[in-house]
């Protein structure tokens, strides 16, 4: 049994990855918020991709908020980065959750998962969310060897380059087996919604 072609490769993801991750740095200095940077950096791809472009977003927005936070910020700054990172990562969880549901549902078109088969503990979405935010290391990596170059610190982020390249393949690899075992019966997944709780008293 084939799963149809409304599914991601690895291959088709680092092609989005990328294309954020390089169109962001091109307009960096107007992307002040999260909706700013959704109004400018328009969806390029259609389905599973736009979903797939916006978790990158919302991680690549999150990473130059921690940034801000570590430059010398102020109590006021730290507030709001703070907050603008609590809203962000609310709007990450939904958009992982709706590329789940959107995944889920183009396999449940061809019969699959088989509910029999066994479940795998992580969801495609949870592991495409995992590595935009590897995607983002790389990118940040390779700019900072070009900034250390012919130092002493060159060695070391050669080894970091490398140890995050090793994991971000084998997370690829991880998902596109995944979507092999499923088109195969041998897998099945489950969708969570996420629950958040915060000072919040339970009851017994």
């Amino acid at each position: 049994m084939k799963t149809n072609n409304r599914l991601p490769t690895s291959t088709d993801l680092m092609q989005i990855f990328w294309s954020i991750i390089d169109r962001w740095h091109e307009q960096e200095s107007i992307l002040t918020t999260l909706d700013a940077a959704e109004q400018v950096l328009t969806p390029q791809f259609s389905n599973w991709g736009a979903l797939v472009e916006h978790i990158q977003l919302i991680n690549t927005y999150q990473w130059h908020m921690e940034d801000r936070s570590r430059a010398n910020a102020n109590d006021k700054i730290l507030t709001e980065v703070k907050r603008a990172i609590d809203n962000s990562n609310s709007r990450r969880i939904k958009a992982i959750e709706t590329l789940d549901a959107y995944l889920l549902g183009a396999l449940k078109e061809v019969g699959l998962p088989v509910s029999s088969a066994p479940l795998h503990s992580e969801s495609p979405a949870l592991i495409i969310d995992r590595m935009t935010i590897l995607a983002l290391k790389i990118y940040h990596l390779k700019n900072d060897l070009a900034d250390v170059a012919g130092t002493m610190n060159e060695d070391f982020i050669n080894i970091q380059l490398l140890n995050i390249t090793e994991q971000f393949e084998d997370l690829a690899n991880c998902l596109d087996r995944l979507f092999d075992d499923i088109a195969a019966g041998k897998t099945s997944i489950k969708m969570y919604r996420q629950i958040k709780i915060y000072d919040k008293e339970l009851s017994d």
